[in-house]
């Protein structure tokens, strides 16, 4: 059974009218086609109605015209210097011979000046297609006043049926091959509707992700000015007792370690998008030390609002494989929504390693989440309050980058607890060195 690529009629259309060819191209190779099937057949016309030697001979010389230019143009690829050279010598040289050693306007030349005039515009461009119009036109018209003024009618038709059909082949030929370039052009246009199609919805797509960006930007920068400008506030009011310049400066040096992250967390956040399967930026990681910073970065703030922080870290922690400042999105979301969802009441941090897994869980005991949202808070922009919603997409995204899973738990009036898995590290960088 044949395929599609081994039938010869679709293997033609393909090498000379592919919808992925140019239009002038195909325009071109269907003249010299058209060129190859009109001149053989009005040969044949001419011999059949005894229309004399020198026709029959002229036609077959422009079958043969057409094919050889079409081999060279195909072969050399120089349709930019065939194209005006077809032109010249059909449109410019041959037609009007046709035209006086024919039957003049009497005949079926008149239809084929309208098609050289069409085939002229659709394959030329620029200052050659004004030209060559231009010369089309005035040739044309002083072969008409030349036949008028000086020769008189040329039409010789021994019968009026051979007039009839000399009129009708041109009707014809014309019609088909002024059909064809209307079918090429729809199909073309068409095939670049598609692609425009594409790439509008690109572009939508790419507004979106950038949208998406800069709402998760706008999100995670507020954790770190959170924590900055109230260690900040923290430490202007030790700094006014008389033994409080120690703790004035640890409290700077965690608004400093936060206005160093939030540095890094642009160009973190630029490259989230291609952190999966990607190892460029990740590292072994002390995930312990991250999540011990983290919850004493959160003590002030949950203290301030009453709230009891609870932290129970394994000791024997193994490391991590990732990005660092990514990683560390995750605890600080998460605590930052306990703190804002919980008042006089308790927050934990737990950390453990089951089947070489790292297990984390923050649970607070506050206003917890209405049942209908607890399906969808993983998704972009889902709050049960003012808040963007962005928090707990953008955790999920990192963990899921990093080879984990992060799940909920929540009932409303008594707290939530969210777990997230991270697998602990195992040798993957010096295993991707050695690939």
């Amino acid at each position: 059974m044949h395929t599609r690529e081994s039938n010869p009629v679709s293997k033609f259309a393909k090498k000379y009218f592919d919808a992925s060819l140019d239009l002038r191209v195909q325009a071109f190779h269907l003249l010299a086609f058209a060129g190859i099937a009109v001149s053989a057949g009005s040969a044949l016309f001419m011999a059949a109605t005894d229309g004399g030697l020198w026709h029959v001979a002229l036609n077959l010389l422009a079958a043969g015209f057409a094919y050889s230019i079409l081999r060279m143009a195909k072969h050399t690829g120089r349709y930019r210097l065939f194209r005006p050279l077809t032109v010249i010598a059909v449109f410019i040289v041959l037609f009007p011979l046709l035209y006086f050693t024919g039957n003049g306007y009497g005949g079926n030349m008149p239809m084929f000046f309208v098609l050289a005039i069409v085939f002229t515009a659709l394959m030329l461009e620029g200052w050659a297609r004004a030209i060559l119009i231009s010369a089309e036109f005035l040739l044309y018209t002083v072969c008409y006043l030349v036949e008028y003024r000086f020769t008189g009618p040329l039409a010789a038709f021994a019968t009026e049926y051979d007039h009839m059909l000399s009129i009708l082949v041109g009707l014809v030929s014309v019609g088909i091959m002024l059909f064809a370039v209307v079918t090429l052009y729809m199909r073309i246009y068409n095939n670049q509707q598609k692609q425009l199609e594409k790439a509008n919805h690109a572009l939508e797509e790419l507004n979106r992700m950038k949208t998406e960006f800069l709402q998760d930007m706008s999100h995670e920068m507020q954790n770190p000015l959170t924590t900055i400008t109230r260690c900040i506030g923290h430490a202007g009011s030790r700094l006014e007792l008389p033994d409080g310049l120690g703790a004035a400066r640890d409290v700077l040096n965690i608004a400093e370690d936060e206005a160093l992250r939030l540095g890094r967390m642009v160009a973190s956040m630029v490259n989230l998008a291609a952190m999966s399967g990607s190892a460029e930026g990740r590292e072994k990681i002390n995930f312990a030390e991250i999540l011990s910073n983290c919850a004493e970065m959160f003590r002030l703030q949950l203290n301030n609002r009453g709230n009891a922080l609870h932290v129970d870290i394994d000791p024997g922690l193994p490391p991590v494989y990732g990005i660092a400042d990514s990683l560390k999105q995750v605890p600080i979301n998460l605590l930052a929504n306990a703190a804002r969802h919980t008042g006089n009441g308790a927050v934990t941090l737990e950390a453990s390693l089951e089947s070489g897994f790292i297990t984390v869980v923050v649970r607070d005991t506050g206003e917890g989440i209405p049942p209908e949202l607890l399906p969808r808070v993983f998704e972009r922009g889902v709050s049960s309050n003012k808040s963007p919603g962005y928090g707990l997409s953008i955790c999920r995204t990192i963990v899921e980058a990093h080879g984990g899973e992060i799940q909920i738990e929540s009932e409303q009036g008594k707290g939530t607890a969210v777990t997230f898995t991270i697998p602990a590290y195992g040798g993957q960088s010096e295993a991707r060195r050695h690939e």
